[in-house]
């Protein structure tokens, strides 16, 4: 029964973002998220909210996705706690919707918060590295492709058969311009079962 209620609640907060009563979605999903939380069923409450903003994003619609992952982490650092790997999860979320949004100077200090809190974790190490050499900035630069190649190599040491760290690294490289070292990292990525799209 609760989670037929978050599933209608679900519904209806996209019925108001869909007829533009954006207010009316968040005071819901506000509801949603503690309704969620006292259920202690947050990972119900991950996966819709990021459905929901993944169809906020795919519709060229990128503020709300950043009002709901917001809403997110702030139940998750509450529920949870600051170091849990499911709100280090809900801060990636969050920095990648700023960067989506062309907001960098936002989403890198959200990346920067993430590696301070785990900087021995090759995930997280990754998940910084990667949007920032995956998607261009509004000039179409890569502007922190050298941060990422740290980053990157970081987690390709902590990690070193990990076939998407060393993708990763790859286009870091590549963005760079290190070519050689790009082809390497990327023949590795593939030799430890990174799955090129395409192959």
């Amino acid at each position: 029964e609760g989670r037929d209620t978050l599933v209608t609640m679900t519904y209806l907060a996209i019925s108001y973002f869909d007829d533009g009563r954006k207010g009316e979605a968040l005071k819901l999903l506000e509801e949603f998220s503690f309704y969620a939380a006292g259920m202690k069923d947050l990972q119900f409450l991950e996966e819709a909210i990021d459905d929901l903003a993944k169809s906020l994003h795919g519709a060229g619609r990128h503020d709300e996705p950043i009002e709901l992952r917001k809403e997110r982490l702030t139940i998750q650092r509450k529920v949870l706690g600051p170091e849990h790997p499911d709100t280090l999860n809900a801060m990636n979320h969050l920095a990648n919707s700023y960067f989506s949004a062309g907001r960098q100077n936002e989403a890198s200090k959200i990346y920067e918060e993430l590696i301070q809190l785990q900087p021995k974790n090759p995930a997280i190490l990754n998940e910084v590295a990667w949007p920032l050499v995956s998607a261009p900035d509004q000039e179409g630069n890569y502007p922190r492709a050298g941060e990422a190649v740290e980053w990157a190599r970081q987690a390709c040491e902590l990690a070193p058969n990990n076939g998407s760290f060393m993708n990763t690294l790859g286009t870091a490289l590549y963005r760079v311009e290190q070519w050689q070292e790009a082809t390497d990292a990327l023949w590795g990525s593939t030799n430890n079962g990174f799955d090129v799209p395409g192959n």
